[in-house]
């Protein structure tokens, strides 16, 4: 009977404890999500830490400092010119010489990497990592996350996307044709597996040439659609914001510091700016819709935009659209940011979780994705699409690229010392311009609310 009473007295003290546990999780969370529901930009978290904090294996004194590239891996040269800066010394595994980060763009290879990894090296990939990027599969991820999480049909800083190999999709797209007015509207047609503005075309209202791909969908015998090849999808134009009557978008950077625990990074980057001048009626040549600098683009820093001034010779219009008080570039960084935050969610148990570790030996990783956007007339974000392996060509590299990815191997080098000292990951003093959108220990992700109606949106010029 004592036995019973003490596991019964026990048994009450630990629901106690589990009750008052939910109910400051409970307030944590509502905490966050009052905040995310301001209108306003916010980058900060509560300091609630949820489980304990991650031990790792320390560095060897002897590794620190220390990497390996693959000499045939393109573009990594610029990654070596960084390296070279902060004074890292280049090894090679094949002579007995375990360097603390191991760099492939492509994929981990045995012949160049020995595998397993130590425990505390840190490879610059996440296995499955690349699976956000195919355009198609991204497009229906997205959409089923946010109807099963979101209660969505759609993310609304996603263009209105139809994917054209899925036949009910092809059919709504056909419905919105025939229908709902689609043929005054203005698309984009895309390859799903492509990049760098390559098989990209684009659709003037009611052109002969869309007029010519509503036939070829509606032909009983298409089959072509039916292979990965030949998978596209096909979104609404927008009505983008021009910069010196310039289509820009911008190219914009995100660093997934860790998977144990998932924290992810947004930078800005660069704001890539077309090389010839837009006229919004003439789909005769399509290099002027294009801003990618491989097709001639020019890299620009987010400061250069006039978005304040765009926001102030609006302002009647825009009031109503962005929060008071909130000046436009930090209306259209915040939208970038909460855009991602859903993002990594959505992906967070498919390409950015520690289950990528697996086979590799390694304790954590890390991994730098690309991701564009697009503002429009409205100062509205629209996300376009990822990019796995972001190009780093001189020339391409936001002008602070050096200290971008300077910044970027210092997080690595803090976070890996702080988990072999059993700490918390945040905070991190080596942050410099990456801000914080998702961390799995603060139960923290990047919100931002503002009034984006689609039925107030304003029309697009005509010329």
């Amino acid at each position: 009977a004592g036995y019973s009473l003490i596991f019964l007295f026990g048994l009450l003290i630990y629901n106690s404890y589990q009750q008052e546990h939910q109910k400051v999780l409970h307030h944590h969370q509502q905490q966050q999500l009052s905040e995310q529901q301001q209108s306003g930009p916010h980058n900060h978290w509560s300091g609630f830490k949820v489980g304990k904090p991650t031990v790792m294996t320390p560095v060897p004194n002897s590794a620190k400092k220390t990497y390996y590239m693959g000499s045939q891996d393109r573009i990594l040269w610029q990654w070596r010119k960084v390296m070279d800066h902060l004074h890292w010394k280049s090894v090679d595994p094949s002579k007995s010489e375990d360097p603390h980060l191991v760099f492939r763009w492509n994929s981990l290879k045995q012949d160049l990497v020995p595998s397993p990894l130590k425990p505390w090296q840190r490879f610059s990939q996440l296995i499955n990592g690349k699976s956000w990027n195919v355009k198609d599969g991204l497009e229906q991820h997205m959409r089923r996350y946010a109807k099963s999480i979101l209660g969505l049909d759609s993310l609304p800083f996603i263009p209105p996307t139809y994917v054209l190999h899925d036949k009910e999709d092809l059919n709504k797209f056909l419905h919105h044709l025939n229908e709902e007015n689609g043929m005054d509207k203005s698309y984009v047609l895309k390859r799903g597996n492509k990049e760098k503005g390559k098989g990209v075309l684009f659709y003037g209202p009611n052109s002969t040439e869309l007029h010519e791909i509503k036939a070829k969908l509606e032909s009983p015998n298409i089959t072509d659609l039916e292979t990965p090849s030949q998978h596209y999808v096909i979104q609404e134009q927008l009505c983008a914001l021009l910069y010196n009557n310039r289509k820009f978008d911008f190219r914009s950077y995100v660093m997934v510091a860790s998977v144990r625990p998932l924290l992810v990074l947004f930078h800005v980057g660069k704001v890539r700016v077309s090389n010839h001048t837009h006229n919004r009626t003439d789909y005769g040549k399509q290099d002027h819709f294009l801003s990618n600098l491989s097709q001639g683009g020019k890299p620009h820093l987010m400061k250069d935009l006039p978005l304040d001034q765009h926001l102030q010779e609006n302002k009647e219009r825009l009031s109503k659209r962005v929060p008071q008080g909130v000046a436009a570039v930090d209306h259209v960084k915040s939208q970038m940011k909460s855009a991602l935050n859903h993002f990594v969610q959505a992906y967070q148990n498919r390409s950015f979780t520690a289950q990528n570790l697996e086979g590799l030996g390694s304790e954590n990783g890390f991994s730098l994705y690309g991701v564009d956007f697009i503002v429009d007339i409205d100062l509205d974000v629209w996300f376009i699409e990822p990019q796995w392996s972001p190009g780093m060509r001189e020339e391409s590299t936001p002008p602070n690229y050096i200290e971008m990815l300077s910044s970027m191997f210092h997080i690595v080098e803090e976070i890996q010392e702080r988990q072999s000292q059993g700490k918390y990951v945040l905070p991190l003093s080596s942050l410099g311009e990456w801000e914080v959108v998702y961390s799995e220990e603060d139960d923290y992700g990047y919100g931002y609310e503002f009034d984006r109606k689609s039925s107030e949106k304003q029309s697009c010029p005509k010329a």
